[in-house]
């Protein structure tokens, strides 16, 4: 493969992604919270998204010449008053495990990154990771992003 040639494909998900965006996550709370859990738990969000792009949209990567995706995102939006733009927030990251280090995220972030730049409404590019997950805050870092000064608290309802 020419080194200009990018390594891989970055493109929309689709309502056919379905079953393999619920693989992916249930993958992340697996590896993350260390639960399982069942399919059917996680795909009706991942449909309404699907259905609805006011949620957000989930972006997968694949190979130059392989349609199967390796790696996923999702992003959703958050309106800021103080910055008249949107946020758009990274969630749902997941990579197979045999695709990791190899640039798979690194597409999806980029693609992210000049989606956000085109779209001219957007002030930042954010997300949220569990502390202890110190390899993808490498990872993150490495991307350009900076740790905000900001927590996160949660109401369960």
């Amino acid at each position: 493969m020419n080194k200009l040639e990018p390594q891989f494909k970055i493109r929309k998900a689709t309502y056919e992604d379905i079953d393999i965006l619920a693989v992916f996550s249930l993958a992340v709370i697996k590896e993350g919270d260390g639960i399982s859990i069942p399919s059917e738990h996680v795909k009706p969000g991942i449909e309404a998204v699907l259905k609805d792009e006011t949620k957000g949209f989930y972006l997968v990567a694949t190979e130059q010449d392989n349609s199967s995706p390796i790696g996923c995102l999702m992003i959703t939006f958050e309106w800021s008053d103080v910055n008249n733009g949107f946020y758009w927030w990274i969630q749902s990251v997941y990579v197979d495990p045999e695709w990791r280090r190899m640039g798979v995220y690194s597409a999806l972030h980029n693609h992210i990154v000049n989606l956000a730049k085109s779209s001219k409404n957007v002030s930042r590019i954010k997300l949220y990771v569990h502390e202890t997950n110190t390899r993808a805050q490498t990872t993150y870092r490495t991307m350009g992003m900076s740790e905000a000064p900001h927590k996160i608290f949660e109401f369960y309802l």
